[in-house]
């Protein structure tokens, strides 16, 4: 027996490396592994913030999509058709509205924390549906407007804030409604 290599005698022979391909199989996976754990937690912390606060979790889904109009809240905005604020105030409207709104209407109606929805005035049978739907929403105007800018289907407004589409999105735009109504300097009721 003396004839025998260590290693099969409980003798301390080093343990051969593994493979390249194998040690390339371990690596991937932990680092899919890895990469998993780190999908888990961000859709956890995602979905603890969007249930701790809805409004700011909607703000982020459409962030990429708003600009910010910054300014006193008695200085008129640089659009005067569709202005996201202003001195005017007056008596703001809610619901669906069949004609366009002026300037004073709309700038009354986003300071009172309304947000504002103007399409393009010929939805499709689809998108009529869609616009409805947000007008019944609290808070929540829906109006033509010919004044909308080149390619927009429709602009969604809160006070200081201003979100064009090419089309109307109902999932844009009720998180835009979520996460913007009641953000204004004159809060008041819907008639």
């Amino acid at each position: 027996m003396s004839g025998l290599p260590p290693h099969r005698h409980g003798g301390t022979a080093p343990e051969p490396a593994p493979e390249p391909g194998l040690r390339r199989s371990r690596t991937l996976w932990w680092f899919l592994l890895a990469a998993v754990v780190v999908l888990v937690v961000g859709f956890g912390a995602g979905a603890v913030l969007g249930q701790l606060d809805p409004p700011r979790a909607a703000r982020l889904v459409v962030a990429e999509f708003t600009t910010t109009e910054d300014g006193p809240a008695d200085a008129p905005g640089p659009d005067p058709q569709l202005p996201v604020t202003g001195p005017q105030r007056g008596v703001p409207t809610c619901g669906w509205i069949e004609g366009p709104l002026g300037p004073a209407e709309q700038v009354a109606t986003l300071a009172a924390g309304v947000v504002l929805i103007q399409h393009a005035g010929d939805p499709t049978q689809a998108e009529g549906a869609r616009l409805r739907d947000l007008a019944d929403r609290d808070r929540v105007a829906v109006a033509p407007s010919p004044a909308l800018p080149d390619g927009a289907r429709v602009v969604a407004t809160s006070w200081r804030r201003r979100m064009p589409l090419e089309r109307v999105d109902a999932g844009l735009l009720d998180a835009f409604v979520t996460g913007h109504a009641d953000r204004a300097p004159a809060l008041a009721p819907c008639p």
